[in-house]
């Protein structure tokens, strides 16, 4: 392994730790080496390792959300690596990307669609596939981090244990203290915090894709408790939060606004003015729209997404042509022929687009279905074709009655369908961890999330007796089909 690479993994185990502990870490390197290459990578000081391991996990957070159905792990690294050595330095390889993972907390296929639920403000799901604190409490760490000022840094380290008490309710409060001190937040702490304060400085709120779930998961959580001195400060950052939310939607609409008058006003102008080249044409945001679709559509593989991207593309041209088209009618009413075609010029432009976009659409639809029934295909062959030695066939001829006379191959033909349908599309049972009929209580919040209950609940208690009457079912790990519960009444 490159000498580079190397001391960038160790780079991102030791974060928060000792520079004792990352030359510990590299046996086969002195001290001179490890010194040089980090020199070389531009990230010999403290802070500028800091800001490597924070803007590199930041990038892997927000490609596992983004590509969270992505099964293929090799081409996940190499679009780490791709999307880091576009626009980042120190270039990386896919070994520093698995590193970055590990040091993301997401290196594993269930911490992934963890922190996808935590994304989304779902903590049940969240705590189903990920029952340990840690990751929980360095991405609270990140998030206080980026709502909080810096001289109330010191606020961050009892928020986050007392809020992980909460929701973590069965791990010792001496684990969640240790956990916390080994995010490496508070290493080198001093009146200033250095590293929070170059988080801070370094990522913005807005870059953190999890913000919004975290958001809505820590005010449901205080909604339901009685509050302390600390979680009471914490409901006050979180209230500043949604102030600033407020203010900059009405900032956005205040601009949009700004550029309509400024529209209008450009319009009036050429109208009066005597030497129309003088006037300036408003301008167009067409050519940057059409390159954020470019780019979207090189990297992305989601194809529900590119649709509905070039489809608010679409919606942003008609609504670029809508406010050009005042201005030849005022330029041609006023007879200035000499700027008329400059304006039919931008229509004609903004029409070609649209014509563009459409095609586009149209194209990205038919592959879009294209990609679905390949699936289709592909799923047929391994439950009907010679794969399974045409397993559906068999199937189809007992559902018509005819039976085999051996019973065991009758279920033997059932276990290979469900054992054909796991290792091709990832089909699984799903019970929370229950049996079929067992009778269990479980809380009403749990029940609506986790759970699809035959009929409405008739009980008033908190806790639910219920029974366990069907399976429920996961795609590739994902919950599509919530286990079926029915409610044991209860004799007073």
């Amino acid at each position: 392994m490159a000498t580079d690479t190397l001391v960038l993994n160790a780079v991102l185990k030791n974060s928060g730790k000792k520079k004792e502990d990352l030359f510990s870490s590299l046996e086969s390197l002195t001290m001179n080496d490890v010194n040089d290459t980090l020199k070389t990578l531009n990230i010999f000081e403290y802070k500028a390792r800091d800001m490597f391991v924070y803007r590199l996990q930041t990038l892997v957070e927000r490609l596992v959300y983004e590509f969270e159905y992505m099964n293929n792990e090799d081409h996940f690294l190499d679009l780490i690596v791709k999307e880091w050595n576009s626009q980042q330095t120190p270039a990386i390889t896919t070994d520093v990307a698995v590193s970055a993972l590990q040091s993301a907390n997401l290196k594993y296929p269930n911490a992934r669609k963890a922190f996808v639920y935590l994304c989304e403000g779902q903590l049940t799901d969240f705590k189903m596939f990920n029952d340990k604190p840690k990751m929980f409490i360095e991405l609270l760490m990140k998030f206080l981090i980026c709502i909080t000022s810096k001289k109330k840094f010191s606020e961050i380290q009892k928020e986050v244990e007392e809020v992980t008490a909460l929701i973590f309710e069965k791990t010792p409060e001496w684990e969640i203290k240790r956990t916390v001190k080994e995010s490496g937040f508070l290493f080198r702490t001093r009146s200033h915090y250095p590293i929070m304060s170059t988080y801070q400085n370094e990522v913005d709120i807005k870059e953190l894709v999890y913000a919004k779930g975290m958001q809505s998961i820590l005010e449901s959580v205080l909604a339901q408790r009685e509050r302390s001195e600390v979680l009471m400060q914490l409901q006050n950052k979180l209230e500043k939060l949604r102030v600033k939310e407020v203010d900059s939607l009405k900032n956005t609409v205040e601009q949009v606004e700004r550029e309509d008058s400024s529209a209008s006003n450009s319009c009036e102008e050429e109208n009066t003015a005597v030497n129309t080249d003088s006037t300036s044409e408003p301008e167009s945001p067409i050519s940057d729209t059409v390159v954020s679709f470019e780019e979207l559509l090189e990297s992305s593989s989601v194809e529900q997404d590119v649709l509905q991207t070039l489809e608010t593309a679409l919606q942003s041209v008609q609504s670029a042509i809508k406010k050009m088209e005042p201005l030849v009618t005022n330029v041609q009413s006023s007879e200035l022929k000499e700027t008329s075609p400059k304006a039919e010029q931008q229509l004609a432009i903004a029409e070609d687009e649209i014509k563009r976009l459409n095609t586009m659409i149209e194209s990205e639809r038919a592959r879009s279905q294209k990609i679905e029934q390949e699936a289709h295909k592909k799923l047929l062959r391994a439950i009907a074709g010679e794969a399974s030695n045409y397993l559906l066939s068999d199937l189809f001829e007992e559902s018509q009655g005819k039976t085999p006379e051996n019973p065991v191959i009758s279920s033997g033909r059932l276990i290979n369908l469900f054992t054909a349908l796991s290792m091709e599309i990832g089909l699984e049972e799903h019970t929370n961890g229950r049996e079929i009929d067992e009778v269990f209580y479980v809380n009403k919040s749990e029940l609506i999330t986790a759970y699809h209950i035959d009929a409405s609940v008739q009980s008033e208690n908190e806790q639910i007796k219920v029974k366990l009457l069907k399976y429920g079912w996961t795609l590739g790990g994902v919950i599509v089909i919530r286990p079926l519960v029915t409610e044991i009444k209860e004799e007073n």
